[in-house]
């Protein structure tokens, strides 16, 4: 069993790694753990996709049995615990929640942070990252998904009485927003 959870979500070129790993990256002794990251490393092993961007248009029988494995990794982490991942994924129209009610009453979650960024910084941060496959969204469809992120997270925050962050990850200010999520961490786990 662990120490307790903190779940960081962001819509995909928020910046929620950037700030992830440049704040704990600076002497903090949490736990990252990436949902993506275990889930595309068990589909590629298993031939299933052939790259992480391509996850989400697997089967949902099949993304619930990676997502499932890849927090059963998270129970088992012992100490202050980041969980790297997404409240929701679309998938052509349809909205999967990337943090299924049983997998969050099985985890001893004790804050939720949203990494956020205006739709515009979003589409722009998403066309110019060449290291990665992701979709060509409107700013329509990127605010309509940060609606439901931030409907997600709200319905934990009060089902599981805990407090949801939402820190602003504005263009030219990664360091603030490092800054801010530091703060976030220390408040929800305390001095660790």
């Amino acid at each position: 069993m662990n120490d307790g959870v903190v779940i960081v979500t962001g819509m995909p070129a928020s910046g929620k790694t950037s700030v992830i790993d440049g704040a704990i990256g600076k002497g903090l002794k949490y736990k990252v753990i990436t949902i993506g990251t275990l889930m595309a490393d068990m589909a590629l092993k298993k031939k299933l996709v052939k790259n992480r961007d391509r996850l989400r248009y697997l089967s949902p029988n099949a993304i619930d049995s990676l997502r499932h494995s890849a927090f059963t990794t998270v129970s088992k982490a012992r100490g202050a615990v980041v969980v790297n991942t997404h409240a929701s994924v679309e998938q052509n129209g349809r909205f999967v929640t990337g943090l299924p009610e049983e997998e969050m009453r099985r985890l001893k979650v004790k804050g939720l942070i949203y990494i956020d960024a205006n739709p515009r910084s979003i589409a722009k941060r998403r066309a110019s990252d060449r290291s990665r496959s992701r979709e060509n969204e409107s700013e329509m469809e990127i605010a309509t998904q940060r609606q439901i992120d931030i409907s997600t997270l709200a319905h934990y925050a009060s089902y599981l009485n805990i407090s949801l962050y939402i820190i602003q990850n504005k263009e030219g200010a990664l360091k603030e927003t490092q800054t801010r999520f530091k703060e976030a961490l220390k408040n929800i786990f305390g001095e660790f």
